[in-house]
């Protein structure tokens, strides 16, 4: 069928388009790549969830090897399919899983994990949802059973891109994890780029930059800076290469509601907080 596919939408349809994939399923049969590819995809989804593969695999039960995630998303940036992925910040592990299995013990440095595998897979676009332990689902039992979450779903914030709502971080440790989600997607905007000096020089240094200084700023105003930085590197990313529209320039699909989305972005990342009666 994807054969079939990729010989008539090119000649009945024509359009570019976006599709959603798994990287274990494009490591164990490449030309699935290849064929979308041939039939015009412009770009694909192909989500990380976690740098650290016990996170990943044990946690996140996505069940993938570092090594299918990278080849995958290899595979694409050599065919020139621009790639969107995520990764969940802020997943707590238990302190026996962490000796168990020889994990660092802070929350953040396997959120660092996640922003160097994507970059080292050349992740083009890059977003980092905090975890999130809803009701009904594994995660959220995962979490009310290790103490890392008290249960009280109603607490919950609309939107998943602000602070970690789980109980086992402190203040210091919310803020990192969310200014890194911030600063996530430059750091492999660098590190995707086809200019070699980009790639090699200015991605090592940005992310060595964002990991030791910038991350760990405590003022509100640093976060709301990272903000304006993502925002206008998210809708840039959007328009010129994701979910770029046929026979558009970026310049104007970025320009039409570019402060709308702007305002949308801040209200999920900084939503106003209930007043306690």
């Amino acid at each position: 069928r994807l054969i079939e596919f990729a010989e008539k939408w090119p000649k009945k349809i024509g359009l570019p388009f976006f599709v959603l994939t798994r990287a274990d399923l494009v490591a164990k049969d490449p030309d699935i790549l290849k064929y979308l590819k041939k039939a015009g995809c412009a770009s694909c989804t192909m989500s990380i969830e976690g740098g650290n593969e016990f996170v990943r695999n044990r946690v996140l039960e996505r069940s993938m090897p570092n090594e299918d995630v990278i080849f995958s998303h290899h595979l694409a940036w050599d065919l020139g399919i621009y790639t969107f992925s995520n990764v969940i910040f802020s997943v707590p592990v238990s302190p026996e899983d962490i000796e168990k299995h020889h994990l660092t013990r802070r929350s953040i440095d396997r959120d660092i994990e996640s922003v160097q595998l994507a970059m080292k897979a050349k992740v083009h676009f890059l977003e980092c949802p905090q975890l999130f332990p809803y009701p009904g689902t594994k995660l959220g039992k995962y979490c009310v059973e290790n103490g890392f979450f008290d249960g009280n779903f109603n607490k919950l914030p609309q939107s998943y891109q602000n602070l970690s709502p789980l109980d086992c971080f402190t203040p210091e440790e919310k803020n990192m994890s969310q200014n890194l989600a911030l600063l996530a997607m430059w750091c492999v905007y660098f590190g995707s780029r086809k200019n070699v000096l980009v790639r090699k020089v200015i991605s090592p240094i940005f992310f060595k930059l964002t990991c030791d200084v910038l991350i760990r700023l405590p003022w509100s105003w640093c976060t709301k800076i990272y903000f304006l930085m993502y925002s206008v590197l998210q809708q840039w990313l959007c328009a010129a290469e994701i979910y770029r529209p046929k026979g558009r320039s970026p310049i104007r699909a970025l320009g039409s509601g570019f402060f709308g989305r702007l305002r949308y972005e801040l209200m999920k990342h900084f939503p106003k907080r209930e007043k306690v009666a």
